[in-house]
């Protein structure tokens, strides 16, 4: 009777201890870690693959004055578009294209195309005309970002990503401290009494 109460006890014990080693806490630890690695290189992937990461999303985000947008005492507001990688020779009449303009993306209408002189002349406004060299021209205008493009774009800068990181991280240190870390010492506890 007593070393059936033995085993018993022997069985229950080890059965208890496996059910605190799959402790839900342990996988929703588990999962939480891989999804903040996956979120940070789906975030990270303009900056680590610009190539691939344009045809992944059909192009890129950029910061851009837009098409037709209007001067307020000299000065013209940005918005974050989506830009296509484009073969300059295919470049037709009317089309939206992105252009540096000394360091600044504008969106401007394509008037006419100079392959000879190697320059493209663009509006936009729809009335100044202004001259660019073939290089100058970025890509093709996609869309303007919505709201999720808009925190992609920021995202995926080196401070959104370190600041996610910062947010993940401190995520995952607060429930492995809240929840893992005294689960794993109460199992350890519950090994030693089990085994002494």
């Amino acid at each position: 009777m007593i070393a059936r109460n033995l085993i018993n006890d022997s069985e229950i014990n080890k059965r208890l201890l496996n059910v605190m080693i799959k402790n839900k806490y342990f996988k929703h630890f588990r999962l939480a870690a891989l999804l903040a690695i996956l979120t940070l290189l789906f975030f990270a992937m303009p900056l680590i693959m610009p190539n691939t990461s344009a045809k992944l999303f059909n192009g890129y985000g950029s910061f851009a004055v837009p098409y037709q947008a209007e001067s307020i005492d000299g000065k013209v507001s940005k918005i974050i578009v989506w830009i296509e990688n484009v073969n300059v020779d295919n470049l037709q009449p009317q089309q939206l294209v992105a252009v540096n303009n000394q360091g600044t993306i504008w969106i401007e209408q394509v008037n006419t195309i100079d392959y000879e002189q190697n320059q493209i002349i663009t509006t936009y406004d729809g009335e100044i005309a202004r001259r660019y060299n073939l290089e100058d021209v970025e890509g093709l205008f996609n869309r303007e970002a919505n709201i999720f493009g808009v925190f992609y774009y920021f995202a995926s800068r080196p401070i959104g990503l370190f600041l996610m990181t910062v947010a993940f991280g401190g995520s995952l240190v607060v429930g492995y401290i809240g929840f893992v870390r005294n689960l794993k010492s109460s199992i350890k506890r519950f090994k030693e009494n089990y085994e002494s």
